[in-house]
């Protein structure tokens, strides 16, 4: 095995654990130690595939991150425009642009699809006893290693104390410092484990940590998985199937009975002094949009400068958000707002090239988690962002790869 191969199995796992490894520092405040240990792999990487000439690139992709880029040199002239909050975005946005770019050559999910399966699973199953213990002895058991060792960009330590100090009830998040946060990690392992795999088992462990997460976003990944994989599995092992999704609702029919999901859910919609998630991340973008002067509308407020734009404009939506940014919205309204309507338009394309290329259901599922995803959290250029674009394509790449060998994806066959 040569240097290049070893680079790559090592890159390849530093990947998968990019998002449980950001939210520990590195260099201060500054660095995460996910990204530290990608840096010198993206550099090497892509010195080495700009010199050979070997790494396609993805179009609507491309025109995204130039439209973003356009909208904020276009915006730069306005009088509002904040060129520190500008960058302090965009110096990720091209991190993680070039880190999906080495990626689609070097990433070799095969080689980490069973350890991030597995890596899930363990999640799922510390989230269950930090459950179980806090319902035996009312005590909470660690989800981070060291208070010191935390990246405060992700989550400052008096954020978290306060967070579960403003809430009766209590949400598991394993070792992640949010229950979004590992929602949002182990849903594409949940598809692999019921489509690839088709272990049942694991799965209900992975889907009962979600629900205990008490994550709105987590109990609508799980239908629209739950319908996918019923979906793509078709009539074989119907008995395993009935019994795996008999067992995992009735355990939720049993959390609503003491009201846990009800808990949950309420804070969608709620109205109280924190606010809902609906209003939060939907209804505030949406009015936002609709206050915007109507060249903003099309080329965007600039990147990162919605909130900028709103105090210059006298932009109020009414929504009461405790400890959090005005313009805070949803993905595809942050884009909306942020670089216009031609963003949204490009970005509608870069979904549609994926399904296009879309082969076996699996991917069809992990496309509507992340349009789901990006319709309700935050996470537009991101490490969640690159995340998920970096594993759909793997999931796209390894499919091609399957097909061209005439083989059959784990008994499913390609359409």
């Amino acid at each position: 095995m040569d240097k290049i191969k070893r680079g790559e199995i090592v890159f390849s796992y530093a990947v998968v654990l990019l998002p449980f490894l950001y939210q520990y520092s590195s260099l201060g405040n500054f660095i995460s130690f996910g990204e530290m240990l990608l840096i010198p792999f993206i550099g090497f990487y892509l010195v080495w595939d700009l010199i050979k000439h070997s790494t396609p690139v993805n179009c609507p992709l491309l025109c995204l991150y130039t439209i973003t880029t356009v909208s904020a040199l276009l915006n730069g002239f306005e009088v509002y425009f904040n060129f520190e909050h500008a960058l302090t975005l965009y110096s990720r946005l091209v991190f993680y642009a070039a880190l999906i770019f080495v990626a689609r050559k070097h990433f070799i999910y095969d080689i980490v699809c069973k350890f991030y399966a597995w890596f899930a699973v363990f999640i799922s199953i510390y989230a269950i006893i930090q459950y179980l213990y806090h319902f035996l002895y009312g005590g909470y058991l660690p989800f981070y290693f060291s208070y010191e060792l935390l990246f405060e960009p992700e989550a400052r330590g008096s954020d978290i104390v306060e967070y579960y100090n403003r809430t009766s009830l209590y949400r598991v998040s394993s070792m992640f410092l949010e229950p979004g946060y590992m929602v949002l990690y182990i849903f594409p392992a949940l598809i692999e484990i019921l489509i690839r795999e088709k272990n049942f088992f694991k799965g209900a462990l992975v889907a009962i940590a979600i629900v205990l997460s008490g994550s709105a976003a987590g109990f609508v990944g799980l239908v629209i998985i739950f319908l996918g994989t019923c979906n793509a599995l078709g009539n074989k092992s119907a008995i395993y199937k009935l019994i795996f999704i008999v067992l995992t609702f009735a355990f939720i029919c049993l959390l609503c009975i003491y009201g846990f999901l009800d808990n949950s859910l309420a804070r969608v919609y709620s109205n109280g002094s924190f606010g809902g998630s609906f209003d939060d991340r939907i209804m505030n973008g949406i009015l936002i949009f609709l206050q915007l002067p109507i060249y903003h509308k099309f080329f965007g407020t600039g990147l990162n400068n919605t909130g900028d734009a709103m105090d210059y404009y006298g932009i109020s939506t009414g929504i009461n958000m405790w400890g959090i940014d005005k313009d805070y919205c949803a993905s595809i309204f942050s884009l909306l707002n942020g670089s216009g309507i031609i963003a949204l338009i490009i970005l509608v394309w870069l979904f549609i090239g994926y399904w296009r290329q879309a082969i076996s259901k699996r991917i069809f599922i992990l496309l509507a988690i992340f349009a789901f995803i990006l319709s309700y959290e935050a996470i537009l250029y991101t490490y969640r962002f690159a995340f998920y674009i970096i594993l759909i394509e793997a999931f796209i790449r390894m499919d091609c790869k399957n097909k061209m060998e005439g083989k059959e994806y784990e008994g499913i066959a390609y359409r």
